[in-house]
């Protein structure tokens, strides 16, 4: 509680962990300041509290394998590789955290590899790579995976699947200004998750009535600028008008059906300040 933790000055592969919880149980880790770390590892560890802790610089900032019921809330992630990534754990709860500047090819804000019943509320995933990655989640049978109130913005990718999964479900999030705002490996879709009162900076409709939802739903279809996600060495050449005159063309005459990506039959809509919208009355 209330350490200053640091490692040499020397690759980050190489530097020392922060802090490692190895077969341990019941721990709280709070209020900590770590930089230019390796990871900070809970592996085969379960019912510990994170709390309020500052990460930087580091590789994962919180890294879990095989560690089941962990609670991680209000901690500050900045300027890693990966901000927090969940092998094979499942319960997790992750609330109320900031997870920023998270850039390059591989880094990421979130990820889940064959985890369940992970609930994700109220966090703030910024300027990474890829805000979250997930990957055969939930693993389980018959579990979910909840994504309630967060906000996901400015990202290359806003939600990035490893492939057409299915049992997430996604609530009264606030997707702003990503370049991508979700994205499927492989093709396919991500229609095996639920939507619901998101919303979606580049929603196109309209609320006549008022009642703070879209007249129509919010559907993302895959055309011809998805092309890089498939092939990931394309993404160099997202930016330039090259790809934005493919997908215009696609979208005027495609030359095939477009694979529906994701439909939001209610998205929340705000007139005034995207960014100022309400979450009352969801994820309860």
């Amino acid at each position: 509680m209330r350490n200053e933790i640091h490692s040499k000055p020397l690759e980050l592969g190489v530097k020392g962990d922060g802090i490692r919880l190895w077969y341990s149980r019941g721990n709280q880790i709070l209020e900590n300041e770590i930089r230019d770390v390796r990871d900070v590892v809970v592996w085969y560890s379960g019912d510990n509290l994170i709390a309020r802790n500052k990460v930087v610089g580091g590789r994962y900032a919180l890294h879990f394998m095989y560690s089941e019921k962990n609670i991680v809330e209000d901690n500050d992630y900045s300027e890693n590789m990966v901000g927090i990534y969940l092998m094979y754990s499942d319960g997790v709860v992750i609330r109320r955290n900031t997870i920023t500047q998270g850039s390059g090819a591989s880094r990421m804000g979130v990820g889940c590899n064959e985890s369940s019943d992970v609930l994700l509320e109220e966090n703030t995933i910024l300027r990474c790579a890829t805000g979250i990655y997930l990957d055969i989640s939930p693993y389980e049978p018959d579990t979910t995976n909840r994504f309630f109130r967060n906000r996901i913005a400015f990202n290359s990718i806003g939600v990035m699947f490893h492939s057409d999964w299915h049992g997430n479900v996604f609530e009264g999030n606030d997707f702003d200004d990503n370049f991508t705002q979700v994205a499927v490996r492989g093709g396919g879709g991500a229609t095996g998750q639920v939507w619901r009162r998101n919303r979606w900076a580049d929603y196109q409709g309209f609320d006549r009535d008022g009642d703070g939802t879209g007249d129509r739903p919010h559907e993302i279809y895959s055309y011809a600028d998805r092309f890089w996600v498939d092939h990931p060495p394309a993404a160099f050449f997202r930016g330039p008008p090259l790809f934005e005159i493919m997908d215009l063309l696609d979208r005027l005459a495609p030359c095939s059906e477009p694979t529906l990506i994701l439909r939001d039959e209610e998205p929340r809509f705000v007139a005034d300040d995207i960014r100022g919208g309400s979450h009352d009355d969801v994820g309860s």
